[in-house]
């Protein structure tokens, strides 16, 4: 697991997550930032606004409620409470009213300039004695930032995401190619007269394609559809899947298309949960 962790901040820091070119006066007087976390939830995490923290919860794979953050090109910093907070007559006290001082920092990250849209992914650092590319980082966390404005990701499009360590092969309403790792596809498909199309994924292991997901995928004029790619454990038991063993008995992760669907407009209208929802 610890390989697997190094190398999704090998290449998913640094690959065909790409934001479009736009220029400053294009620039929305907030940016619309949502997130998820990799394998295990991160309920106590909270972004720095002023000198305030306001919280940013995520679950595993799925996005979280939304924040909005001014464009002031710096960092956003990411922390979570302290175990324990005492107060001055000695008695323990709420951790979430200690001094920000106290709390402990999990992440930070820069927003592209002329974001107006994010999706941020949250993935553990691999351990001090595995430096990733570019130098080490103090913090547990590491940021991936990936483009989810509506000009580079329009409605009536569907997005896939390889979120996991091995090359993805898709089919998507007649149009075929492949994905590597920490890659993303924005396609307009082929639809019927319900706005249906055919997807199929197969991933190569052991040199050889194998099929792991193949069924209707809706892509509705008004909506985006996502499928997210990873490789995981979390995600059998969440679905409610037989985990699958290794020789060992451990559970051993396996490829999961998850999808999620969602319109811009209602993100923005309503707020932290409009518009989200699965399938």
């Amino acid at each position: 697991m610890k390989s697997f962790i190094r190398f999704l901040c090998l290449h998913l820091a640094a690959v065909v997550l790409v934001f479009a070119q736009r220029g400053p006066t294009e620039t929305a007087e907030q940016i619309h930032v949502r997130g998820f976390s990799y394998e295990r939830p991160l309920p106590e995490l909270h972004v720095v606004q002023g000198r305030e923290a306001v919280p940013f919860a995520l679950q595993p794979y799925e996005p979280g409620a939304e924040i909005r953050v001014p464009p002031t090109g710096e960092a956003l910093v990411f922390i979570r409470p302290p175990e324990k907070f005492t107060l001055p007559d000695g008695s323990a006290g709420d951790p979430r009213a200690a001094p920000l001082a106290q709390w402990t920092r999990v992440a930070s990250t820069t927003l592209p300039a002329g974001s107006r849209r994010v999706m941020l992914a949250f993935v553990p650092q691999p351990p001090a004695s595995q430096p990733v590319a570019g130098g080490a980082s103090p913090d547990p966390f590491r940021v991936i930032v990936i483009d989810d404005d509506p000009k580079a990701f329009p409605v009536g499009s569907l997005r896939l995401i390889n979120f996991s360590p091995h090359e993805l092969a898709f089919e998507l309403g007649g149009v075929q190619g492949t994905l590597a790792p920490g890659a993303q596809k924005v396609e307009a498909p082929k639809l019927d007269q319900k706005h249906r199309t055919y997807l199929r994924l197969a991933t190569q292991q052991g040199g050889q394609w194998q099929l792991f997901h193949q069924g209707v995928a809706s892509v509705l004029p008004h909506r985006r559809s996502t499928y997210l790619v990873v490789f995981s454990v979390s995600r059998q038991i969440a679905d409610g899947m037989d985990l699958v063993r290794g020789r060992d008995g451990r559970p051993v992760p396996i490829m999961i298309a998850i999808p999620w669907a969602d319109e811009p407009e209602a993100l923005t209208a309503g707020g932290a949960t409009g518009g989200q929802s699965r399938g």
